[in-house]
């Protein structure tokens, strides 16, 4: 692919797609040169929402976002959506849905309707941002929440929270996020891009850290370029040429304030989290949720909020150390436009959370016990400093993507989850008969008859979840020693028939009851795995080091803090998605796998 054949394709494919969603508007649009001032132009743009080309747009929204998702896990790239006149148009309906306009009744539910893309100017001058000062009280002590799904909407249940809650495309002045999997028809329409309302005319640069291995704008490329298929994989030698291309369609799609940035390698940009600059403050949220419906609306996943006044004029700033941690791994993720906006201009002297990262490759010496798993020891260490009581402590586990599971790395994991150090004997991964370790550990997520038991669009969002241990046929659940399996817990949500994208340890002291809460909890994006926490291995002149393979980005918040960033009244356990003390698997019982793991094992979200 040369830089001339793009070149010449990027504008024939933006102007079709444009005609082929609203094709009345597109000529009005080129008749006037884009002034859209002609007689027919204000009874276009005054149409209602769902009238824009119905015919092509008959394909399930929720079917479409679950192929999408399972087509990437796959690496299959047959055409997948419903049958359209030509391969042309069926593309070009795969990707209208990726740009669905917000129905404002159910804005709530993310519900979207039809496609906006290729949308022009709606007001002559830009309006101006509105005010979002109520955000800066709400979230201004930090606030932890749980998905608000529809059950949860209807019992107005506390503790919950939504998208539009703490994005307001009206209100941001910038923004920055990152998340493995995007559905940009449920979250464009939050963000002011082309199509979105007025607000897409402010200066409001949007910044989004994508994994571009998970892009589906790829395979419009793939198309236009006369490609039928395209690896599961961006090589790393194409990274370079093929990310300017794609964050300049999404430029011509959405706008000047869509800024696509790709890190420097594919399959490991795993970090979830959004950073918005209002009038007022910086928001910041950490979460284990993709940014799309199934995981924001459907799943149970966890969410760490924290408002952070803007510095006035006459204040100094002091760098807290939750900012640096956090700017740092931004930076890392390529947000050097972003941070250029916001850094030095926020008091972040209230947080009190504590952020753990990991980072791809190897950290060692001064670095060391700075990232992944070494991290979380050495706050284990500072949060219960006495060593007896941390030999007490049990680890639970709740993830969306279980790892191989070896023993040996469970054997290193729970030593350094209660505090191990590095500097000491720790259990090396070319341990041959590790014993089982004397840390009590439950691992919670659902077998695959209590998979299908949920509610079918959770099952439908389960696709999202896998269990590397199984391998491709149950093989590995069934060779693995029996107090590995021991470990297995059923997930059963509070909302009944619900499943889940949360990564979360919680550390169990023997006081530990429902109204005591633990002495630390951590979520984020960090499955329990070696990709996301790391592996310690010894060098030869006696010192450690530790590898990791993903981007990640968690939060470690100390118990009395947990419970005091609930709502007012709150047990810890009302942060919890899932009932406690959850049943040990059945005898028989075996860890759910997506389809698509069990055609092409090993790979995890």
């Amino acid at each position: 692919m040369t830089e001339a054949r793009k070149a010449a394709y990027l504008s024939p494919l933006i102007r079709e797609l444009c005609y082929s969603l609203d094709p009345e508007l597109m000529t009005e649009f080129e008749r006037t040169d884009g002034r859209m001032n002609g007689p027919n132009s204000q009874a276009l743009l005054d149409r209602p929402l769902g009238s824009w080309n119905p015919d092509l747009h008959e394909v399930d929204e929720a079917q479409a976002m679950d192929v999408d998702e399972e087509e990437y896990q796959n690496g299959d790239t047959s055409p997948s959506l419903a049958q359209a006149q030509s391969e042309e148009v069926d593309d070009q309906v795969a990707w209208a849905q990726q740009f669905e306009e917000a129905d404002a009744e159910s804005l709530e539910r993310l519900r979207t309707t039809y496609s906006a893309v290729g949308a022009f100017p709606f007001t002559p001058s830009a309006p101006e941002a509105a005010s979002s000062a109520d955000l800066l009280p709400k979230f201004a002590k930090g606030a932890i929440r749980i998905t608000r799904t529809p059950n949860r909407q209807l019992r107005n249940t506390p503790n919950t929270i939504r998208l539009d809650e703490i994005c307001r495309k009206e209100s941001l002045q910038s923004m920055w996020m990152t998340s493995f999997l995007i559905a940009e028809a449920e979250i464009f329409p939050f963000l002011p891009f082309n199509g979105s309302g007025p607000h897409s005319q402010r200066d409001a640069p949007v910044y989004i850290s994508r994994e571009i291995d998970a892009d589906m704008m790829r395979k419009v490329l793939a198309k236009g370029l006369g490609e039928d298929s395209i690896k599961p994989t961006v090589p790393l030698k194409d990274l370079g040429l093929l990310s300017p291309v794609l964050a300049g369609m999404y430029e011509d799609l959405c706008g000047k304030d869509c800024r696509m940035i790709y890190p420097w390698a594919s399959g490991i940009c795993h970090s979830k989290a959004m950073v918005i600059e209002y009038k007022e403050c910086l928001l910041v949220c950490i979460t284990s949720s993709n940014l799309m419906r199934i995981d924001l609306e459907l799943g149970d996943n966890a969410y760490w909020i924290q408002t952070f006044p803007r510095l006035r004029p006459d204040q100094q700033h002091d760098e807290h150390e939750t900012e640096w941690r956090l700017f740092d791994h931004m930076e890392a993720l390529g947000a050097h436009d972003f941070l250029d906006r916001v850094r030095e201009k926020f008091d972040f002297s209230a947080c009190r959370v504590e952020l753990f990262t990991s980072v791809p490759g190897t950290k060692k010496g001064s670095q060391l016990e700075e990232y992944g798993i070494l991290r979380l020891a050495k706050l284990v260490r500072e949060i219960v400093p006495s060593k007896e009581e941390r030999k007490k402590l049990a680890i639970e586990v709740c993830a969306g993507s279980i790892g191989k599971l070896s023993p040996a790395w469970v054997a290193q994991a729970l030593h350094f989850l209660t505090g191990g150090k590095p500097s000491r004997a720790f259990p090396m991964l070319d341990s041959l008969n590790t014993p089982q370790p004397a840390t009590e550990l439950t691992i919670v997520y659902p077998s695959v008859e209590n998979v299908k038991r949920c509610d079918p669009d959770a099952i439908q969002a389960a696709s999202n979840i896998g269990c590397s241990l199984n391998g491709t046929d149950y093989a590995g659940w069934l060779g693995a020693p029996s107090w590995i399996r021991s470990y297995f817990h059923e997930y059963i949500s509070k909302d009944r028939g619900r499943l889940f994208h949360l990564k979360q340890l919680i550390w169990l002291s023997p006081s530990t009851s429902s109204t005591s809460p633990p002495p630390l909890i951590a979520f984020g994006s960090a499955n329990f795995s070696q990709a996301a926490l790391g592996v310690v291995e010894r060098l030869r002149n006696g010192e450690a080091k530790i590898t990791m393979n993903n981007f990640e980005l968690g939060v470690v918040v100390r118990g009395k803090d947990w419970v005091e960033m609930l709502e007012r009244g709150s047990q810890w356990e009302d942060g919890i998605t899932y009932k406690r003390a959850a049943p040990r698997y059945a005898s028989g019982a075996k860890p759910w796998n997506s389809p698509a793991w069990t055609k092409k094992a090993g790979e995890e979200l």
